[in-house]
């Protein structure tokens, strides 16, 4: 009888723990530096596609129609700002620095905030963290430029994402 109640616990805590790993929703920090590795393989291959994979398809979606609207070839811009300041063969890595959890409060008013800026249902986001990381950036006119970068991780319907909060903001934001 020890020994059934005792596999019977252990089977009990077995399953509490699955499950509450389970519930957490987590992101590793694997996968944002794979992440942060096809972000930056698209910048150096100049792959605009591999870019856009990086990204939430509502985000992706609201990048194109800014383009279309403002006839911004934004894309070419960010390419030829690099090429300007670093050169042809210019090189970008990266150091990750932290990755802090955000809390179930602020996934909630991040689902709303996504919600309103990009008039979509509540997104299905199950985890965020906000990412700390160190870019190098270096070429034939300049060796290595460091900047402290932050962007945030996001987990929308079992996919971990790359996102930014430029399109939740106005101008109001940005006022000193």
């Amino acid at each position: 009888m020890k020994k059934l109640f005792g596999l019977v616990l252990s089977l009990f805590t077995i399953f509490l723990c699955a499950s509450c790993s389970e519930s957490k929703q987590e992101i590793t920090e694997k996968q944002v530096c794979n992440l942060l590795d096809d972000y930056y393989a698209a910048l150096r291959a100049d792959d605009f596609e591999a870019y856009c994979d990086c990204f939430p398809q509502f985000y992706v979606d609201a990048m194109n129609e800014e383009i279309e609207e403002f006839d911004n070839d934004f894309w070419s811009q960010i390419q030829d700002s690099f090429i300007e300041i670093y050169g042809e063969e210019f090189e970008i890595d990266y150091e990750l620095i932290k990755m802090e959890r955000i809390s179930d409060e602020g996934i909630e008013d991040a689902k709303r905030s996504m919600a309103s800026a990009f008039r979509i249902g509540k997104p299905n986001l199950t985890a965020a963290y906000l990412v700390t990381y160190k870019e190098t950036v270096s070429g034939n006119s300049v060796k290595n430029e460091y900047n402290d970068l932050t962007i945030i991780a996001v987990k929308i319907d079992e996919v971990v994402y790359l996102y930014d909060t430029i399109y939740e903001l106005d101008e109001s934001d940005f006022a000193a």
